[in-house]
């Protein structure tokens, strides 16, 4: 005679990540890239948490694309 397998009863959990892109600020020619990189990044992790502070979550900026522009000297 066959004996009924045991029951296991589980918890599953997960975890997610999504990507969120968020346009910040705007930076003169006189700011080094630096700079930027680091002001946006803190801007777009605070904004993020503001909306979505929440347990058992955290924000960390994975990517920045800085985008400059050429200006001409007169």
């Amino acid at each position: 005679m066959n004996k009924p397998k045991p029951v296991i009863k589980t918890t599953t959990s997960a975890v997610v990540t999504v990507q969120l892109q968020i346009s910040v600020g705007s930076w003169g020619p006189e700011c080094g890239i630096d700079q930027v990189y680091r002001q946006a990044s803190a801007e777009a992790e605070n904004r993020v948490r503001s909306v979505f502070n929440r347990p058992g979550m955290s924000v960390k900026t994975v990517a920045i694309d800085a985008i400059t522009t050429r200006t001409d000297l007169k």
